[in-house]
């Protein structure tokens, strides 16, 4: 059986997060980005005719909500997949991240995640158009999609195939190297996310990344007395790796590889780097999570 993501929500007093529709998994295109032939079923931005429900931090805090006011509220995550190539991005890697913020994540944290290939923080809306406009100018492709999300059940992001034969390694808190081999593999990152609504809204997510593997041959199974036709989850789910930090309103959730040269084989770049047509291109993520108030609240 595969392991179940932790899903979290938060039932608030005066607010209710909702979401009219579930989109599940969101695919990226894995084709080389010169080459992009098949996007993957198109994620529609469905709240853009409700733009003037923006979600409005003082209106939440005023006194003119009574008691027993109930404020329905939407919550999408905006995705930009910035895609580039290793060499290009590597004379201008740090400028990019110096308009993310990798402090919000606690020191000790950020030091294993680094070890593991992976970089993140977070980023204000000026330090997040001077990423866009960076990857913009290092030609990178980029792929935008919006995500429309039903509270307590965890966005998850579809980065493709892992590859054949692929050695992940990963180092655990206590500084052990583990390894593994998956075989025709997916990468796959939940988002999970509790909203806080007040003075000064904001989203707690915590990021697990996941390589996803079934037994491509089902078995029968006889469980409580029903048979069942099942697959065998042969994946792994990090939750030893998980990123939990909190995003205020406005802010971008930051994700990346470090140096893919250095760390090739750790989990963090064979989640967000890959080589196509000899050469290799790194990805970069920038989840940017917006409430939205329902018309007619």
């Amino acid at each position: 059986m595969r392991p179940q993501a932790a899903r979290s929500h938060r039932n608030l007093a005066r607010c209710v997060i909702l979401a009219a529709t579930v989109l599940g998994c969101a695919r990226f295109n894995r084709s080389a980005p010169q080459q992009a032939a098949d996007p993957g079923t198109p994620l529609p931005n469905r709240f853009a005719e409700d733009a003037e429900f923006v979600f409005d931090a003082d209106r939440s805090a005023n006194d003119d909500f009574l008691d027993d006011d109930v404020a329905v509220l939407r919550l999408r995550f905006d995705v930009e997949r910035f895609i580039v190539p290793s060499l290009t991005l590597a004379s201008r890697r740090t400028e990019a991240w110096n308009h993310v913020d990798e402090l919000r994540i606690e020191p000790s944290v950020g030091a294993l995640l680094a070890q593991n290939g992976f970089r993140v923080g977070a980023a204000g809306p000026a330090g997040h158009e001077s990423i866009r406009t960076l990857m913009q100018g290092l030609d990178a492709d980029v792929e935008t999609m919006t995500h429309l999300v039903q509270s307590g059940i965890p966005l998850t992001l579809d980065l493709g195939a892992a590859g054949q034969h692929r050695n992940v390694f990963t180092i655990n808190r206590g500084g052990t190297l583990q390894g593994q081999v998956f075989d025709g593999a997916t990468r796959l990152i939940h988002i999970d996310y509790e909203v806080a609504i007040g003075d000064r809204p904001r989203t707690a997510l915590r990021v697990t990344p996941e390589i996803f593997k079934e037994n491509k041959t089902p078995y029968w199974q006889i469980r409580d007395g029903d048979v069942r036709y099942q697959k065998e989850y042969q994946g792994r789910l990090y939750r030893d790796l998980a990123i939990e930090l909190d995003i205020a309103e406005g802010e971008t959730l930051v994700i990346g590889p470090v140096d893919a040269a250095d760390r090739s084989l750790m989990l963090g770049s064979i989640m967000l780097s890959d080589v196509m047509a000899g050469r290799r291109w790194e990805t970069i993520l920038c989840v940017t999570p917006r409430l939205f108030r329902r018309p007619g609240n």
